[in-house]
């Protein structure tokens, strides 16, 4: 089997960069990433491991989007059921963090989110270290999980089982404060317990923030 080459992953290409990134650059990596990813959920496929190393850079600064030995049918689905092990817990959805099998392509959302806010501020948005961590991580952001901002999730398998302290959730102009407000605006639509936005609606929106950097 042969392969395309690519010199780099966005994970070395942004740890060389300096920080706040240009909007242009944000932008140009942005509209490539969910360029690739619209056209994936459009045929049913999630790609349930995206992050910053599984996403290649040629030295012209074309995206490609790598590794899909997690990436799965939503046509395949059985009973509901999807393996919600492995994948990297950084930027795992917390639907799967609290052990939903009948998840969908949302989860990739989720990821993209987690990708772009790293972008705008230079540092992973939920190092966990282990899974009870991450929530914790995650909740202290976007505010302690419940369903008054999480309204599925009394259907988690593992809802009830894990108490964490009581957060609110905190505002994303102090954490962002080098991005745009349409910018932190297009994140927190990403980075929801519940509804979030497409691939396809991000990609189209990513559009309209970054027009005057075209």
């Amino acid at each position: 089997m042969i392969l395309e080459y690519a010199e780099s992953d966005l994970f070395s290409y942004l740890s060389q960069k300096t920080y706040p990134l240009s909007a242009s650059l944000i932008k140009n990596i942005m509209k490539q990433l969910l360029s690739g990813l619209s056209e994936l959920h459009r045929h049913s496929i999630i790609h349930r491991d995206l992050k910053p190393s599984n996403i290649l850079i040629s030295q012209k600064g074309i995206i490609k989007i790598g590794d899909f030995g997690s990436a799965i049918s939503l046509d395949d689905k059985k009973n509901g059921a999807f393996s919600i092990e492995g994948f990297s817990r950084w930027y795992k959805a917390p639907e799967l963090l609290f052990g939903c099998r009948d998840y969908d392509s949302y989860i990739d959302i989720w990821s993209v989110g987690c990708i772009f806010g790293e972008m705008l501020n230079g540092n992973p948005l939920f190092p966990g270290v282990n899974e009870i961590d991450q929530l914790g991580r995650i909740g202290g952001i976007l505010g302690s999980p419940s369903p008054g901002n999480w309204k599925s999730i009394v259907k988690m398998p593992d809802y009830g089982k894990i108490m964490f302290k009581e957060t609110i959730a905190r505002d994303f102009k102090e954490l962002f404060p080098n991005a745009l407000e349409r910018e932190r605006d297009l994140l927190g639509k990403m980075l929801k317990y519940d509804e979030r936005i497409t691939a396809e609606e991000v990609f189209f929106l990513t559009f309209s923030i970054y027009l005057l950097f075209i």
